[in-house]
């Protein structure tokens, strides 16, 4: 698209547009304006305030980053640089069934609790107090939350295939599946190391 111009806050000039649809890659100039997007197109005959050259540059939407443990970190450091920096602009949070809220302690953080960090960063009895925190911090990624997921963490207790084993297993099965959640085993055994994952829709009539 060209076009005689427009005055915008911030001009992108020359860059390698993926725009994620698959579409394949193109050289574009794009207008950005209160915060969005005004137009793509061929567009010498427009200024802006802020004019970034980007020529050999890739210009796409922002990565999401779907396993962090930032539920605390969008709060206390709401610039997120590590995360924008890398062109992550969307965070998961509540991941590895640890979060920082619903929660009340009353003392240090347990492992693995204590990577969202120490005992005062855990200030958030309900999910409402959290939400609260986090819109007030106004952090530089979007949020989104894993909510309603279960799991087990198992370590093996005897041998691969054992009766011990199999029945820890069937237990855990039974007790997610009551959750419609999902269950998965790591089995080790000396050097070798691999993953079974079951779906536990109906965890009762595993074994």
């Amino acid at each position: 698209m060209a076009s005689d111009g427009e005055h915008v806050d911030t001009l992108i000039k020359g860059a390698r547009v993926i725009d994620g649809t698959g579409a394949p890659v193109v050289q574009r100039d794009v207008a950005v304006k209160d915060g969005r997007i005004v137009v793509i197109g061929e567009l010498s005959g427009w200024t802006a305030e802020n004019v970034v050259e980007a020529e050999r540059r890739v210009l796409a939407p922002g990565f999401i980053d779907v396993h962090t443990h930032d539920d605390t970190h969008v709060i206390c450091s709401p610039q997120m640089l590590p995360k924008i920096s890398q062109g992550v602009t969307t965070v998961i949070v509540g991941n590895c069934g640890i979060s920082a809220s619903p929660v009340t302690l009353k003392g240090d953080p347990p492992d693995p609790m204590n990577l969202l960090g120490a005992f005062d960063d855990f200030q958030y009895p309900t999910f409402a107090a959290y939400i609260d925190a986090v819109n007030q911090a106004r952090p530089a990624v979007k949020r989104g939350r894993v909510d309603r997921a279960y799991g087990v963490a198992e370590q093996p207790y005897g041998p691969a295939g054992s009766r011990g084993v199999i029945g820890g297993n069937r237990r855990h099965v039974r007790a997610v599946g009551r959750s419609a959640g999902a269950w998965c085993a790591r089995v080790e055994q000396r050097s070798l190391r691999f993953g079974i994952q079951c779906p536990a829709e109906r965890g009762d009539g595993a074994g």
